[in-house]
């Protein structure tokens, strides 16, 4: 899966999506992780994972990211952890996230499971002006002034 190979954070960080709605995970081997959901931007949901991880492990170098509608799931055990995004459905999420984890741990639980709702472009508090017809100038003449006299 090459979505679960470790990636260099300052090269995601960089990314940006256009996506309506992103979500990341950044973990370390001990199943220490940080998580972020439904942001505006990938690069918002990474930057706020790492914050989580990094205050619960030195070690977070791996990643997956979705943009994708659908459901997201973590399970966790005492030294590991699991993970799904975007599956089709709610129990897809959660049997895919614990058997990660399982493949580390027996004592997997799943500890979040959450949708991936993208938001429209919300429509403005207030409607917009028209945009104004373009004035015509004319420019003085060689020797006038802006008000047309001859100097």
């Amino acid at each position: 899966m090459n979505w679960m190979r470790p990636l260099s954070l300052g090269l995601l960080l960089c990314l940006s999506s256009g996506a309506n709605a992103a979500s990341a995970i950044v973990y370390d081997d001990d199943g220490r992780y940080g998580y972020a959901m439904n942001h505006s931007a990938l690069s918002a949901a990474m930057q706020r994972a790492l914050q989580h991880c990094a205050v619960r492990s030195r070690n977070c170098a791996q990643t997956a990211t979705t943009t994708a509608v659908g459901y997201s799931a973590i399970a966790t055990g005492t030294v590991a952890m699991g993970f799904a995004l975007g599956e089709k459905t709610a129990d897809a999420a959660q049997r895919k996230a614990e058997r990660m984890c399982r493949q580390r741990a027996n004592d997997c639980t799943l500890a979040i499971l959450w949708r991936e709702t993208p938001s429209g472009i919300a429509p403005p508090a207030h409607p917009g002006h028209a945009v104004p017809e373009p004035r015509l100038y004319s420019s003085p003449e060689v020797g006038q002034d802006a008000a047309g006299t001859t100097r």
